[in-house]
């Protein structure tokens, strides 16, 4: 459980992933709200998004993706890569010593649209 809350046509999903949670409105191909938690500090934050995965508005501050290596040798997504793809606020961003492997919300929601472009063929077979 990541605590990345996507909200879309009458479905709440969990999200792996900060990018995965992007790419599910233009998946789905409808206007999203995600609500997830700072991966640094736990504060709140709400994402709208629309069907092609462009961001309509964010929470308050700011929000970015960050990518935490959270182990030395990659042995799965769902243990060590996912969990380790969340947002950031605006004020941990600030703090960060290095942005290295931060990504503004807009380059993020390419990203996930880029990664998950071939599922999005294989829902129109």
């Amino acid at each position: 459980h990541t605590g990345i809350a996507v909200a879309y046509a009458g479905y709440d999903v969990q999200a792996m992933c900060a990018l995965d949670a992007l790419a599910i409105p233009f998946l789905a191909r409808t206007d999203a709200v995600i609500h997830a938690y700072c991966c640094r500090c736990d504060t709140s934050l709400v994402v709208n998004v629309n069907d092609q995965s462009v961001v309509a508005d964010t929470s308050a501050t700011t929000v970015y993706v960050e990518y935490r290596q959270l182990a030395k040798e990659h042995t799965s997504c769902c243990s060590d890569l996912c969990p380790g793809i969340g947002f950031l606020c605006a004020s941990c961003y600030e703090n960060a010593s290095s942005k290295v492997d931060i990504m503004t919300l807009e380059d993020a929601t390419v990203v996930g649209r880029e990664f998950f472009d071939f599922q999005s063929a294989l829902i129109n077979l």
